[in-house]
């Protein structure tokens, strides 16, 4: 009888190392009969360019690039005997998942354990080991942290899903202090830093937050914070946490941020270079997603233009899973009031049909809509791992909702055949929401969130022979789909599945026909499936990442390898050069680049020059720090570049599909139908009102101390103008004192100071217009808070006739008409001014004008 073992030992002739030869020698599974095309292509392309040190590798979801990424490892320690492999997954269940598939294929791979040594074999390496992001990437690793005695030496990093880690990278660098947890050293930090606030005009803010009034994020200012260092690292050294060897000796070069019950400590970039494992390896794979944007990727692990612009893309559609993406919210036959009923009652059908069913919501308290028909919502992370495995395996498909989760799940065939995603998803950490406030229209923000909403619409359909119906809801997350700037960074193959949804939805007329449409999906109508590849292969576009030298996260991370390199001058200089050009960067952004110009002067102990690049980066972006060593420079605005009407239909023109438009219009005035909005927050609505009647608005006395300019303006064609004052809060018995026509007055001259040219109306908002008998009320105009509500609900009445219109030429005459017809020009918004009533006086009340610019 031959030995065949013994023959197979016996072979002299070596053996090739390319991956494509690999896997024709391995026995395969049932499930696995060839390499895609897709995957063919990544992996000759990776062959060529294997000697690169830095290599992205992009392909589809569900296109395989597991199965790549371990050939790739495989490949390595065939071809360079001795190399050790370390293959890195988002959790513990995608760990789980790749060490079967490689043993599948007969392929070693080697689970990390904490609590024991580093396998023999991976050290030799015969196997490579197989570990999460967070085994390596923390500050107490056992791979070795810089200045330690001693440290893994690793020859190849594969980091798989690498596009999902960035944020969850950042957290590993970044240290919260906990209100709830951590209270005696949460209480000890709001104590030392609060105090910072008063002297930046924000501490009215910073009471909001504190109190549990406002969601939004305040970062400590730096010039503050590089003298507090030494007291905050007594605070936080007891804490003994995962993070604190990262930050240590880096506390000067963070930022801190305070939220919502919790202190945050945030390096600029993620110091990946302190791990030396990774710093060191000769080779690093990053297995991505197509994404339309690198640009994070890129600076999160200090990759070059390079290296961005020569990923390894795969241009086959045979990996991409069908689905048929549908959105009610275009199709107005489908806003019915049963939408969310019949969803329910779908689901249940199709979980009696062992059929899997996913709802995606933002967070825990938004899965309350769904409460009748979901009763799996598990909340942390070992009970998540455990709904997956029992959707794939069929042990329990009722149906299964998860909160904030968009990656690092996979439920592939049976296990989702109706994915349900409901709503926006929301920032994952504190300096992402920051950076999404003060980033508004960078792009920066929309790229991430279009990450977010790609890989929460490609869920439940992973890969060829795969498919999934999609449900869209949510009027965030619909009119987010619907501005046409977000689709640029959508990969080409949602678009035109978004597309294909569209036009199918247009054939839909009752919700009967919304169930029937789905139900063509999930049992293979012939028509769907040849009606979808066909559109797809028509639609599609070539996908291309374009990153240029200065775009704008890759300079900001060459300018901190500058900085830490110990050239903080230089680092100064790189970006007030970008914040001061006439590049293409929006101002938002020029702003953020001056304020970090700022931070490395300062750093550089060059402080009246920081504090000059700081006055010019808030006079671009209020939202940034205030400087409090002398009075920023204001810039008046430009007025409108055309007619109200053309103003109007710009933000309507912003829209694939304008009927997006109303639902978000009306959230965002939202503030100034609610009686106990707060004033800033009224101010805030006031100046959304503004822009959506096609005006140039803004807020000038935001963040400003000493307060002068007036709350809000509104800047009409023609050099028109509307100074207002908001006394929202005063409540229905409230009245226009002589201080509060005070702080009109002095708004007026302060407006006039910096608008020469312009005529305005003077004009205060009260809940009634009365007003004390001693004041001398000259020209100033009152707005009742219901006669503000009267024009938002005009306002938004207008609109919603002006999306229904068709497109040029008629469409500017007929706007025209229609925002004349709802009293909504500025002629007509004077004639909505409320007479005064008159009261008498308080006992003692004075007149104390704040002094002028």
């Amino acid at each position: 009888m031959p030995d065949f073992h013994r023959l197979k030992t016996e072979r002299t002739a070596p053996r090739s190392a390319r991956p494509r030869d690999i896997f024709n020698r391995l026995v395969k599974p049932p499930y696995i009969r060839d390499l895609l095309p897709g995957q063919v292509e990544v992996l000759d392309l990776w062959w060529k360019d294997r000697t690169k040190r830095d290599v992205i590798i992009k392909q589809n979801t569900g296109g395989g690039k597991t199965l790549v990424g371990i050939l790739i490892a495989e490949s390595t320690m065939a071809e360079a005997r001795g190399s050790s492999v370390l293959y890195l997954c988002p959790n513990k269940h995608l760990v789980s998942q790749t060490i079967e598939k490689a043993g599948d294929l007969g392929i070693h791979a080697e689970r990390y354990e904490r609590e024991r040594p580093f396998p023999r074999r991976f050290q030799r390496g015969e196997a490579m080991l197989v570990a999460t992001y967070a085994a390596l990437f923390n500050g107490r690793s056992r791979f070795g942290i810089a200045g330690g005695e001693k440290y893994a030496e690793i020859s190849t990093i594969i980091l798989d899903d690498a596009h999902v880690e960035l944020a969850a990278l950042r957290d590993s660098f970044t240290l919260t202090v906990n209100g709830k947890h951590n209270k005696e050293q949460y209480d000890r930090l709001i104590t030392l830093l609060a105090p910072t606030f008063s002297r930046t005009g924000r501490d009215g803010t910073l009471a909001d937050i504190l109190e549990g009034k406002e969601y939004s994020t305040l970062e400590v200012p730096y010039w503050e914070w590089t003298t507090l260092t030494d007291h905050i690292a007594d605070i936080l050294r007891p804490l003994d946490s995962f993070e604190w060897p990262f930050l240590r000796d880096e506390l000067r070069n963070c930022h801190c941020f305070i939220g919502r019950n919790s202190v945050s400590i945030v390096p600029i970039f993620p110091t990946v270079d302190l791990l030396p494992s990774f710093a060191n390896a000769s080779r690093r794979v990053y297995m991505s997603a197509t994404l339309a944007d690198d640009t994070a990727l890129a600076a999160t692990f200090g990759l070059s233009k390079d290296v961005v612009e020569n990923a390894i893309t795969s241009k086959s559609l045979a990996s991409i899973g069908e689905r048929m993406i549908l959105v009610p919210g275009f199709n107005n036959a489908l806003a019915d009031g049963q939408l969310r009923t019949t969803i329910a009652e779908l689901a249940t059908n199709l979980c009696n049909q062992q059929l899997g069913v996913v709802f995606l919501t933002p967070s825990t308290s938004a899965l309350k809509e769904w409460k009748s028909v979901v009763t799996r919502r598990p909340d942390n992370p070992d009970d998540v791992e455990v709904a997956i495995h029992d959707l794939q395996t069929g042990t329990d498909r009722t149906p299964l909702a998860l909160a904030n989760r968009y990656d690092g799940i996979d439920l592939a065939h049976d296990a989702c055949r109706l994915l349900i995603m409901d709503g926006l998803p929301q920032g994952r950490n504190a300096y992402e929401s920051y950076r999404a406030a003060i980033l508004l229209d960078s792009g920066e923000s929309t790229a991430s969130m279009a990450q977010r909403v790609e890989q929460g619409l490609g869920r439940g359909s992973r890969g060829v022979g795969d498919w999934c119906a999609v449900l869209v809801l949510g009027d965030d997350l619909v009119e987010w789909i619907s501005r046409e700037a977000n689709w640029r960074y959508m990969t080409a193959s949602t678009r035109a599945q978004i597309g294909i949804g569209e036009q199918t939805s247009g054939e839909l007329r009752t919700i009967e026909d919304l169930r029937t449409a789905i139900m063509q999906c999930i049992s293979r109508d012939q028509g769907w499936v040849e009606y979808h590849q066909e559109q797809l292969v028509d639609r599609i576009e070539a996908e291309e990442t374009a990153i240029n030298s200065d775009s704008p996260m890759i300079l900001e991370r060459k300018a901190f390898e500058v900085f830490r390199k110990g050239d903080p001058q230089k680092a100064s200089r790189i970006l007030e050069e970008a914040g001061q050009s006439s590049s293409g960067h929006p101002k938002t952004y020029k702003a953020w680049f001056l304020q970090m110009a700022g931070r490395y002067a300062w750093a550089s102990g060059d402080e009246t020059r920081a504090m000059e690049l700081q006055r010019n980066a808030f006079s671009l972006n209020k939202n940034l720090l205030f400087p409090p060593t002398s009075e920023a420079t204001y810039v008046a605005m430009s007025g409108p570049a055309a007619d109200q009407a053309s103003g109007v239909l710009h933000h309507i023109d912003l829209y694939t599909r304008p009927q997006a438009y109303v639902p978000k219009l009306t959230e965002a005035l939202r503030p100034l139908c609610d009686p106990t909005t707060s004033p800033r927050k009224y101010e805030a609505g006031l100046a959304e009102l503004g822009t959506a009647l096609g005006f140039v608005s803004e807020r000038p006395d935001s963040g400003r101390r000493p307060r002068k300019g007036p709350d809000v303006i509104w800047l009409a064609p023609n050099l028109e103008a509307f100074v207002i004052e908001a006394k929202n809060g005063k409540g229905e018995a409230g009245h226009l004192s002589r201080d509060d026509h005070g702080q009109l007055l002095q708004a007026a001259e302060w407006f006039k100071s910096h608008y020469h040219d312009w005529t305005f109306d003077r004009v205060a908002i009260l809940p009634n217009a009365k007003v004390t008998e001693s004041v001398d009320l000259g020209e100033t105009k009152a707005w009742s808070t219901s006669a503000v509500k009267a024009i938002v609900d005009d306002l938004v009445g207008a609109i919603r006739e002006i999306v229904s219109l068709p497109k040029k030429p008629r469409r500017h005459i007929d706007a025209v008409t229609i925002l004349t017809k709802y009293r909504l020009t500025p002629a007509k918004l004077r004639e909505r001014f409320v007479p005064f009533s008159v009261v008498e006086d308080r006992a003692g009340e004075k007149i104390e004008l704040i002094p002028k610019d």
